[in-house]
């Protein structure tokens, strides 16, 4: 029943989501971590595997003027996808890109300057259906594919 009900809520809300945002914060990145959050069962049903949503990633960045590298002190590039799927096979899925920072922060009415906190620097979110899971994982290849060259976009506007 749930997941019905999570079906029907993305029928309704099938679309693409991004938000106007200041691309200036990227200035200055040079280097970014790849973060793929682990994929359920019903996501690889679905034919979303680690290997495609990296490669959805990679190509893209393989051209951009920044390097990818593995570390938890540089800007990370997060990819979490959560996927429902059906009895009768409909898969959904919502698509959740994020490049962040931790960054020492101060707490304005407090005064307290002594945490790190995480900052988001860009976003993209996505929520989608199809009724073959056959096609699913392409379709989500593509649109990560998409956020990829919409991030890189972005980066080099703020990196003239």
């Amino acid at each position: 029943m749930r997941k019905a009900l999570i079906v029907v809520a993305c029928l309704c809300v099938s679309a693409s989501f991004a938000n106007a945002q200041d691309n200036t914060l990227l200035s200055g990145l040079k280097r970014i971590n790849l973060l793929i959050e682990n994929l359920t069962n019903d996501a690889q049903s679905c034919g979303i595997t680690n290997a495609l949503v990296r490669e959805a990633f990679m190509y893209p960045a393989s051209s951009a003027r920044f390097s990818v590298e593995q570390g938890s002190s540089i800007p990370t590039f997060y990819i979490l996808i959560t996927t429902v799927r059906t009895q009768n096979g409909i898969c959904a899925s919502s698509v959740k890109v994020e490049v962040y920072s931790f960054e020492m922060v101060k707490l304005t009415f407090s005064g307290r300057s002594d945490f790190a906190a995480k900052v988001a620097l860009w976003q993209f979110d996505w929520l989608g259906i199809d009724f073959d899971p056959h096609i699913h994982g392409e379709a989500i290849k593509k649109i990560l594919d998409e956020a990829t060259r919409s991030f890189i976009t972005d980066w080099n506007l703020a990196n003239k």
